[in-house]
């Protein structure tokens, strides 16, 4: 909790600075905003002009670090950079077009001018796939401002008796991807997922693209993903201790509301993919909200998958609304709790649990005070959790109370005990672990 607040203040105070002043960083952001100011740039457009002609209009990479419709990059590796830019024609905006600029002396000449796999431009990104330390070019197309089912194009340029060519070495469609090591050799390789929203087809797809011993760009491997995956959300990677070869965590819709996890990797002498979780004998074991997605919660470089679990109540407990969140990693195929959480949905916070209070801390609800007292094994109070409206917020009542959070007209508090203060529970440690649910985490 306390790393993620602090992550959010050095954003605010990286924003702070922008808008003080510095004006090394507005240029950085203005630069990704609009074609590059280099000292041609005049030439450039004119060159286009008079290449492409007038009647066109430019498209820009609607997200990523590359968000100009005019990117400036040596993607040949001469040392001098090669102009990309997309585009439509004014009488035909339906499919955005990609052409590839060289700079010849004074001027600059037309190497590629062809139609892309869209009407939009999502993101462009350049990845040295085959090692010969030239970038290919990763384009992601849209088709309609539906950005959930996506092409990816790869292109490379190559020089043949000096002349440079850019060619697609191949274009899947994909709704999810990864740039990672999945061999754990040194070098890249694209991890892409796919699921039919059409459902034309049940089957969703995970596909591996790299370069084949002939230097060739293409698909390596393909499996199937869960049968009862509806779409996909999200993939991560992470390289546990004493291994080099990454696993990967595709996060799915499996039904209204609700996802999985699959944790796969590289096997080099099966080549394929391996499911590091038994799918068969356990489908459920990740099941869970599908707001719920895998991340490295604790900042340990490894990955942990969020699973929902009853929480420990007193006797004299109200129907509580909530649960425990425990924060998984994968070891021998087993799920082991490294993190957890209370959740209560009727108030809607989450409340970081420490380990040491597991079976020993247990929740008392009562949903007409709207207070959650947390008691020890003896029914005796240690601290609690109130919410209550703003109006009715009165920080001299008795008992010694401290706001947490105010969210819209609802105030959060705590009270602790004189037995919860021989625990050495603080109201310190209460507004560090407190955090409103984000989507609600139910």
């Amino acid at each position: 909790m306390k790393k993620a607040f602090s992550a959010v203040v050095s954003v605010v105070i990286v924003l702070c600075a922008m808008l003080s002043g510095c004006s090394v960083e507005l240029r950085s952001i203005d630069s990704l905003m609009r074609p590059p100011h280099t000292a041609t740039e005049a030439e450039l457009k004119d060159s286009i002009n008079k290449l492409l002609g007038n009647q066109i209009s430019y498209r820009s990479p609607e997200s990523g670090e590359n968000h100009s419709a005019i990117i400036l990059r040596d993607i040949n590796g001469d040392e001098t950079e090669e102009a990309i830019v997309f585009y439509v024609k004014n009488d035909d905006t339906s499919v955005v077009r990609m052409c590839v600029l060289t700079r010849s002396g004074e001027k600059w000449l037309l190497v590629s001018d062809f139609a892309g796999n869209g009407s939009g431009v999502l993101n462009v990104d350049f990845v040295d796939l085959n090692n010969d330390n030239d970038e290919e070019i990763l384009v992601t197309w849209f088709l309609f401002d539906d950005k959930s089912q996506k092409m990816l194009s790869v292109y490379t340029a190559d020089t043949d008796d000096q002349v440079l060519n850019v060619s697609t070495r191949i274009s899947e469609p994909y709704s999810i991807m990864a740039v990672t090591d999945v061999y754990g050799a040194g070098n890249k390789q694209l991890i892409i997922a796919y699921s039919n929203s059409t459902r034309v087809t049940d089957r969703t797809t995970l596909k591996l693209i790299g370069v084949s011993e002939g230097d060739e760009i293409l698909l390596i491997n393909e499996m199937n993903l869960d049968s009862r995956i509806l779409s996909l959300l999200s993939i991560a990677s992470d390289i546990p201790s004493g291994s080099t070869t990454p696993r990967l965590y595709i996060d799915a819709q499996v039904s209204d509301g609700q996802c999985i996890t699959q944790v796969l990797t590289w096997n080099t002498e099966q080549r394929k993919f391996l499911s590091l979780i038994n799918d068969i004998a356990e489908p459920d074991m990740t099941l869970r909200s599908s707001n719920l997605l895998c991340k490295d919660i604790d900042d340990d470089g490894i990955i942990e998958i969020p699973l929902r679990k009853p929480m420990s109540e007193s006797i004299n407990s109200d129907t509580s609304l909530g649960y425990v969140l425990e924060w998984c990693e994968i070891n021998n195929s087993k799920l082991v709790p490294q993190e957890y959480y209370v959740v209560n949905l009727i108030e809607n916070y989450t409340l970081y649990y420490p380990k040491e209070w597991k079976d020993k801390i247990f929740v008392k609800s009562n949903i007409s005070t709207r207070t959650w007292d947390f008691v020890d094994m003896n029914e005796s109070v240690l601290f609690s959790i109130i919410a209550c409206n703003f109006e009715d917020w009165d920080e001299t009542d008795s008992g010694a109370t401290e706001m947490l959070m105010m969210q819209n007209d609802t105030v959060y508090f705590c009270r602790i005990t004189a037995a919860g203060e021989e625990r050495r529970i603080t109201a310190a440690d209460l507004l560090e672990y407190f955090s409103i649910n984000i989507n609600s985490q139910g």
